[in-house]
């Protein structure tokens, strides 16, 4: 029993040690990342600042260990606090599906709002409001001709409201094209274009104005690129939107844009619902663009 006490807050620490590790191991291949790419200096101090307060966060609960037991089990109480707090701190902050249900709540009302002013408005609904981001007793898809639909765009032809992210605290709006995508007019119409653009919501533009956004700066290069980002899309989400689309666009080049921070989590979210694992099965298509006005008409639902 002794030796199980002196034994639980080297465990501790060692398990204090080693989350920040993890973290200092990322920001290091960040910084490898920089310099393969000959990133400008001023873009590594961040990390390299990151890095130096990780490795001693890192070293700190490490050289606890060589502390007097009594000195070594308050530090491990300490460590130990300080990681409940923190889990019960993400966990009251991420309430999931009550706060994804509040958001879109606000998006309806800016919406409504807006539509009072001038050209109406839609809130904009993301399809992983269909997979993950969802209350348990929510639908995981849309009723289209009484078939089961997966929508990966917005509604076509349309000023959605998206965020609410300006000093002013002002919501912005975006015009989609006829497919529910964020792109100029006539886009579809160039086939085959020089580059289409894949990812979530950093490619998509989410929460910057228009021609600010990801593909917009690219389009000085591309003159015809197409912006096929989706807002909250992991890597299977991706592969749907490469599965219905890129056929009528055959581009050139296809610009894959993945964010480590969440995307292998999306993945993980996403393997599990019904319709978005079938991509996984060879030639398999929702044909979305034959249904665009079949999946405004749910989404208006």
């Amino acid at each position: 029993m002794a030796a199980t006490r002196q034994a639980l807050p080297k465990l501790v620490l060692v398990g204090a040690a080693a989350a920040p590790a993890l973290l200092l191991l990322r920001a290091l291949l960040v910084l490898r990342d920089l310099a393969r790419h000959d990133a400008e200096r001023a873009a590594a101090v961040p990390v390299v600042a990151c890095a130096a307060v990780l490795a001693l966060v890192t070293a700190l609960p490490l050289v606890a260990l060589r502390l007097p037991p009594v000195r070594r089990a308050n530090l491990a109480l300490a460590a130990a606090s300080l990681a409940a707090a923190a889990y019960a701190g993400e966990l009251a902050l991420g309430r999931g599906p009550e706060v994804v249900e509040e958001r879109l709540a606000e998006r309806l009302r800016a919406a409504d709002s807006l539509a009072m002013s001038g050209a109406p408005a839609y809130p904009a609904i993301e399809p992983v409001r269909l997979v993950w981001a969802r209350a348990a007793d929510a639908p995981s898809s849309l009723s289209v001709d009484g078939a089961p639909i997966l929508p990966l765009a917005g509604r076509a032809r349309s000023r959605l409201v998206s965020c609410r992210e300006e000093p002013d605290g002002a919501w912005r709006a975006y015009e989609t094209d006829e497919h529910g995508f964020v792109n100029p007019a006539g886009a579809w119409s160039r086939e085959p274009v020089s580059l289409a653009a894949v990812g979530d919501s950093f490619t998509a533009g989410s929460c910057v104005p228009a021609e600010s956004g990801l593909v917009a700066g690219l389009r000085s290069r591309f003159p015809d690129a197409v912006n096929l980002g989706v807002p909250g899309s992991g890597p299977l989400l991706m592969l749907a939107v490469v599965r219905e689309y890129h056929a009528a666009l055959r581009p050139r080049e296809v610009l894959w844009c993945h964010f480590a921070g969440n995307d292998l989590l999306d993945l993980r979210r996403e393997k599990d619902h019904p319709i978005l694992r079938r991509y996984l099965e060879d030639g398999f298509r929702q044909g979305l663009m034959e249904r665009q006005d079949g999946i405004d008409r749910a989404l208006d639902g």
